[in-house]
Parts: C-alpha cells; structure tokens; sequence
C-alpha cells in the first residue's frame, strides 16, 4: 500500500515512517529539517497552494497520514494543504488518518471521542494552534471514511532509542542545575510513541473510520507525570517545582485545566482481536474505561 506522511521529519513521523516502510511503500514530506532518510521524501511548503496538490498527484496515495505541526500557521495549512488532501482523497479511493490532540474545553475529565470539538478564545495562548486543530477535524470528518486519531503528550523511548524532547530537555536542564516548574493542577493523559505508531499501523489496515483516542496513562499532573517519567530513567527530581494555575485566571482564559481522554474504545478494539499490539503492558489502571 502506498502511503504518505505529512509531516514525516517529526518525532512521530520519524518513527511512523521507520515502521510502516516494513510493509508499505511509504513517502514522506519535510518543511526544512530533513532528519530522516527516506529514499522517497518530499519538500513541502504546506502554506503555499498547489504544492500539497502536486505531491498527491505524483505519488498517488491510498493513505494520507496527516502528522505535521505548525502552531502559528495551523490554520493556514488546514485551508491550503489538508484542503488539498480532502480535495485528492475524496475523488479517489484513499482516505486521511489525521493526528489531532486534547482540545477539550469545559468542567469534565476522561472525554470521550463523541466530544464535538469548540474552538478556542483568543484570549488563550494556544489558541492559534488548537483552533487550526478543531478546523481540520471538522473538515476530515465531513468524509466519513476519515480517521481522527487524538493523543496527549507523546513521551516515551522512540524505535531509535532516543527519548521524547520534553524529557531531553528536562534532563539537560537538570545536568545544568536549573529548576523546572511543572503544573500540579493541569491534568491530561498521555501517550507513547511506540504505542501509537503500533496503533496508527493497525488503524491502516483495519479500515477504521471516525474518532479514536490514543492514550495509555491514568490522569495525572504535568508535574505527577514527569517527576515519575524521571525517576523511571534513574534521573534526580530534586529541581523539579510544582505550580498551580489560578482556576479564575484559566476560565477567563478559556484555558482547560484537565483534558484526559478516555481510552476504552481503543481497549475494545485490542480486547475484540481488531488491534493487535504488543503494548497492553503500557496501559496503567484507572476508572476511566
């Protein structure tokens, strides 16, 4: 099966594409970092109209693996770029399994994949960011053959031993005696890297349509989980420093204080036979299923 990943330069991507070329032919697209040699990678200037239209057309792929991040120009891309995927798959028989995130806004915990996603006030930081996320949901999901696939924060040991950027810089951090300040009251759930490529290389072959959250820890802080990701790799947590986030200040700034997903589909599915992976280890105990 011939599949392209956008956004193949990133840490997922990397990792997505070293995976899948065992059994797909896969192709990737890079913006200006090309970290990873694959024979078939593209340059993609994602903010530029024709070019997305253009690579389509070259490879002709029946999955399009939407992986790319951009932050200050997320929305940009969702109305040129995954315009032009939605534009190619819908007129041909492929389909888009699209990464998002945990853009939950509200009082609750736990959300599950019926959560219709909101955009964001611009009063909140992220909100650039999280508002091009919720576009490109609606717009992936207007076709229902689609896949939206949410995650939390990837962490975790990759295919290249290398450890996610959050915990190598905790760790340089640390080596240079610095104090880290973590959030104790923002909760999320979050997810590995190998877990989710293992996942997302299922979702290829089952032909899954619709949401599915990709996620394998119980809620915890920011600050809970990475002082226990820490000490897991024999790292001191002596400098870490737990903060809390004023709750008036967060609803003012349409900021979620907890944003953990539910995670029981996804058990289903591995529990049913549809997704088989050798990762169940990875799931912690929690009330959530």
């Amino acid at each position: 099966m011939k599949v392209l990943i956008i956004g193949a330069s990133g840490f997922l991507g990397e990792n997505l594409s070293y995976i899948l070329k065992k059994k797909h032919v896969v192709y990737g697209t890079y913006f200006n970092n090309l970290t990873f040699n694959l024979d078939t990678m593209y340059q993609l200037d994602a903010c530029k109209l024709g070019n997305t239209k253009r690579i389509l057309e070259e490879i002709k792929p029946e999955i399009v693996v939407w992986s790319i991040m951009t932050r200050s120009t997320e929305t940009k891309i969702m109305e040129i770029a995954l315009s032009e995927v939605l534009d190619y798959t819908r007129t041909s028989n492929s389909r888009v399994i699209y990464i998002s995130t945990d853009l939950f806004k509200g009082e609750g915990s736990y959300y599950k994949e019926d959560y219709e996603a909101k955009y964001f006030d611009y009063k909140n930081p992220y909100a650039q960011y999280f508002n091009g996320k919720v576009l490109g949901e609606q717009m992936v999901l207007e076709d229902k053959k689609n896949t939206v696939v949410r995650i939390g924060m990837i962490y975790g040991l990759d295919y290249f031993n290398n450890y996610d950027k959050r915990i190598n810089h905790m760790r340089e951090q640390i080596n240079s005696n610095e104090k880290i300040e973590l959030s104790k009251n923002v909760y999320k759930t979050y997810t590995n890297i190998r877990l989710l490529v293992e996942i997302i290389k299922e979702l290829i072959e089952i032909d899954y349509k619709g949401v599915l959250h990709v996620v394998n820890t119980r809620r915890l802080s920011i600050y809970d989980f990475y002082k226990e990701q820490l000490e897991n790799i024999g790292i001191k947590t002596d400098l870490l420093t737990a903060t809390f986030v004023d709750e008036s200040e967060a609803h003012e700034n349409d900021l979620c204080l907890d944003t953990s997903m539910s995670f029981g589909k996804l058990l289903m599915l591995i529990e049913s036979g549809q997704i088989c992976t050798s990762y169940n280890t990875l799931f912690t105990n929690s009330p959530q299923k």
